[in-house]
């Protein structure tokens, strides 16, 4: 076992500077380091809890389950604690508000510590989020003390489990921690010496107006929200919350900018994904008519998952059957349709989407080329049509009653757009489970005008 210098795991000064929580553990949990911030929200000053049992002084952490995120992190594991998930880490008292929040809001990062090669504790970093939450806008904070010096960035940089850098005023890379390093795809020695524009080129001028603003200001900006692209996942979509503060010599000359980066890209999902859900509960829940369902279902998944979508499904016969089609672009949703009508999908035990249909088994098709497209089509004016919707990547997921396939769900994208994922196909899964669900016992009742040609 590594013998652990707990006085000088950090330096002194370093807990001053942070506008956050930072705590310390040893492999039993004992508190070995206790920061400023930390003793000024909880009354408790380091000396009062260095040497104590963590889970002692907040036994809420044991009623809470949140006890084993830190055994997780003992195992060696980095876990964020998002605030819209479990509100706050710790149970800290914040100032009278609005919103009648009585604990500060938190986002927690609870990681292993790691001195050569061994887990000897583990470092807690806390963010109080109370005001955003409570406005449900991008909050400014102003941080009393903001000696972030290159030394600083250093030491975080072996210690963080988040994304951190320094970057001087020409916006060159000075320091970065091999998480940032990570999430932009390049290693650290990639980074340095290299201005933004050369590293994140799609990101580089969201943040040109705000590193100036900084500099300028010499205030920090805090949770800032961006998105875009980077070489590691070109084509998707991720997001970030960054904050920015300046770093100052002792002479409070502003030598360039820390930044804080978190990815919260799962987390937005998470949030797309249930607006989503909601909004297909809607849709499946507003018309007593099955036809109007399926089509205000196709609504709702276009543009969320798809570009286009059909749904097709078989009535009591093999040639009754309800149709709806959805796409992004009005002009070629009509085509959409004009193919739907004159190329009407295959249902049936003998149609090419039996597979799909009978075998009661999703087909996810990250990539479409032209070979799989043409050898899907009848004739050269079928081909066209397709081509001028442009499917780059599909999914078709079949919809179950009672263990039989009654119909499918086709959804694509077109050039440009992120390739389906599995996530994607297991969110399109669960489409198909609660549009299967939602069909009556005899949906051919309908009249037969509402169904497709």
């Amino acid at each position: 076992m590594i013998a652990v210098d707990w006085e000088t795991i950090l330096p002194p000064w370093l807990g001053d500077a942070l506008p956050l929580g930072v705590v310390i553990t040893d492999t039993a949990l004992l508190v070995r380091y206790w920061n400023p911030w930390l003793a000024a929200h909880t009354e408790m000053s380091a000396e009062d809890v260095e040497g104590r049992p963590l889970l002692e002084i907040f036994p809420e952490l044991i009623e809470r389950g949140l006890d084993l995120y830190f055994e997780r992190a003992l195992g060696g594991e980095v876990i964020t604690l998002a605030q819209r998930e479990h509100g706050y880490l710790l149970p800290l008292p914040t100032e009278a508000n609005e919103s009648g929040l009585a604990c500060m809001q938190q986002r927690a990062v609870i990681s292993p510590l790691i001195t050569r090669g061994e887990v000897v504790g583990t470092l807690t970093i806390i963010i109080d989020l109370t005001e955003r939450v409570a406005q449900d806008l991008l909050y400014q904070q102003t941080a009393a003390s903001q000696d972030e010096t290159l030394a600083l960035l250093n030491t975080l940089i072996t210690k963080a489990p988040i994304g951190i850098a320094f970057l001087d005023t020409q916006l060159r890379y000075r320091g970065i921690n091999e998480r940032l390093a990570e999430l932009n795809g390049l290693s650290v020695e990639e980074h340095l010496g290299r201005t933004i524009w050369e590293i994140v080129p799609s990101l580089a001028d969201q943040q040109v107006v705000l590193f100036t603003e900084v500099i300028a200001t010499g205030r920090p900006l805090i949770n800032i929200e961006l998105s875009g692209e980077t070489r590691v996942r070109p084509g998707e979509m991720r997001v970030w919350q960054v904050s920015y503060y300046p770093v100052r010599t002792a002479d409070q000359r502003c030598v360039g900018v820390g930044v804080i980066v978190t990815e919260i890209t799962e987390q937005r999902r998470t949030e797309q994904v249930e607006r989503f859900l909601s909004s297909l509960s809607a849709a499946l829940t507003d018309s007593l008519d099955y036809q109007a369902t399926l089509d205000s279902v196709a609504r709702a998944i276009v543009p969320f998952l798809a570009h286009w979508c059909v749904i097709d499904t078989l009535g009591e016969t093999l040639e009754g059957r309800f149709t709806a089609v959805a796409h992004v672009d009005v002009v070629k949703e009509a085509v959409a349709r004009e193919l739907q009508r004159r190329y009407p999908s295959s249902l049936g035990p003998s149609g090419p989407l039996a597979p799909v249909q009978y075998e009661r088994r999703a087909l996810l098709i990250p990539t479409l080329s032209e070979d799989d497209i043409r050898a899907s089509v009848d004739d050269a004016d079928q081909l066209a049509l397709i081509h001028s919707l442009d499917p780059r990547t599909a999914i078709i997921a079949p919809l179950i009653i009672g263990g039989e396939g009654i119909g499918v769900i086709s959804l694509a994208r077109a050039s440009g757009a992120p390739a389906y994922t599995p996530s994607d196909l297991a969110l399109v899964e669960e489409v198909a489970r609660r549009v299967s669900r939602r069909r009556s016992p005899a949906p051919w009742s309908t009249s037969r005008s509402s169904r497709a040609p």
